[in-house]
């Protein structure tokens, strides 16, 4: 199954290697391939997030936890990545 990112998704990745970066460059870009290595175990088993529902949000998406990231991404045809927040934010 193919992935896509969303413009904020993208953005939420940027931001994430921007704050890493001040301390390390080398290492924020390594964490970074992390999260998409995760990101793309979707292609193979998009089911592997829970649903929003189950998480108390009224939306029709689903939730992949990585480390202290929540991904939130929509399925149909394609994975489509929403956003990537830290655990410490609540959703919007």
């Amino acid at each position: 199954m193919q992935i896509e990112y969303t413009e904020i998704a993208i953005k939420d990745l940027t931001s994430i290697l921007d704050i890493i970066s001040q301390d390390s460059p080398r290492r924020a870009l390594a964490y970074v391939s992390k999260i998409k290595s995760a990101i793309e175990l979707l292609a193979l088993f998009p089911n592997l997030g829970v649903t929003c529902k189950s998480r108390g949000l009224d939306e029709s998406c689903r939730v992949m936890v990585f480390e202290h990231y929540l991904i939130f991404y929509t399925l149909d045809e394609i994975v489509t990545i929403r956003t990537i927040i830290h655990t410490s934010k609540k959703a919007q």
